[in-house]
């Protein structure tokens, strides 16, 4: 099967009660009519600010939220009718999640171990190995509230891979972390890639999407407003429009643009609107001066 996760139509809106004018409710879309796959072996980024959508997709992704329409299929199965078969196979890790505080690490994540299913006798061997490759194996005797921001999000990476799940879903995963903690929870997500693990991974960073992801969804107020690799994303985020007002060699100035291939519409007043990449403006204006089309 091509697509470990298919989602079609999805969409949650949310009542809300004002007490105050008489009690008046009033709907908010969260989430709305957004589709999408990801494949075996693909980390999916799903990029927007705060309230863009994300975490309650992924709430809904999780059935921890009931859609008000639409589908969600694992495996071809839908959540809603076969979700403990379901998830089973799906992990789940986030920076604001805690473990109970005063537990050790290693006792916390025996007892999920267990939940999950791990074999008695795979136990300490299954903890102690995804504990060692996301470097905190060190950590198994503290108590878990005793954690730092990064240890405790790599603690909950290790949790997310107990039950070898094929395909994880990442809420914000590297938020305020350390750079150090970054690359080393990067680096697991490349190496689990690498072993056919599926990913689906919120963040509000376009720099760590970039760093791990095959393809980026882009929301902005419970839309999908681009769906591109994270190189084609970057190149439409870096495009400009620049508005040039020129008073005399409006024909040169069309006639440059024309010749190095940039798109441009023509205004009123004898108004140019160039589209440019950001890093192209500086040279094209030293160009246009050159030409005696600016002063």
């Amino acid at each position: 099967m091509k697509n470990v996760l298919e989602v079609k139509n999805l969409t949650k809106t949310f009542t809300q009660t004002r007490w105050f004018g008489l009690g008046q409710t009033q709907k908010f879309t969260a989430v709305d009519n957004i589709s999408f796959s990801c494949e075996k072996g693909e980390v999916l980024g799903i990029l927007g600010a705060n309230g863009a959508g994300k975490t309650t997709t992924i709430h809904m992704l999780l059935d921890l939220t009931t859609p008000t329409s639409g589908i969600i299929e694992y495996f071809g199965q839908s959540i809603q009718q076969h979700r403990s078969h379901v998830l089973e196979n799906v992990g789940f890790a986030t920076a604001y999640a805690k473990l109970p505080n005063r537990l050790r690490v290693y006792d916390n994540l025996a007892v999920y171990a267990r939940l999950y299913g791990v074999p008695s006798k795979d136990i300490h061997s299954t903890v102690k190995s995804l504990s060692q490759m996301l470097g905190v194996w060190h950590l198994r005797d503290q108590q878990a509230g005793s954690l730092s921001a990064g240890q405790r999000t790599r603690v909950m990476l290790v949790k997310a891979f107990l039950g070898d799940p094929q395909i994880v879903l990442l809420d914000e995963p590297t938020a305020s972390l350390d750079p150090e903690a970054i690359h080393i929870i990067r680096s697991f997500i490349l190496e689990q890639k690498k072993r056919g693990t599926s990913f689906v991974l919120t963040s509000h960073n376009m720099y760590d999407i970039t760093q791990v992801c095959d393809r980026v969804l882009a929301m902005r107020s419970g839309h999908i407003v681009a769906n591109n690799s994270p190189r084609e994303l970057a190149e439409q985020v870096s495009q400009a429009h620049v508005e040039l007002l020129l008073t005399h060699n409006q024909d040169a100035a069309q006639t440059y643009l024309e010749e190095h291939n940039l798109p441009y519409i023509t205004k009123k007043n004898s108004c140019l609107v160039i589209t440019i990449d950001e890093q192209r403006i500086a040279q094209v204006l030293q160009d246009l001066a050159s030409r005696n089309v600016l002063y």
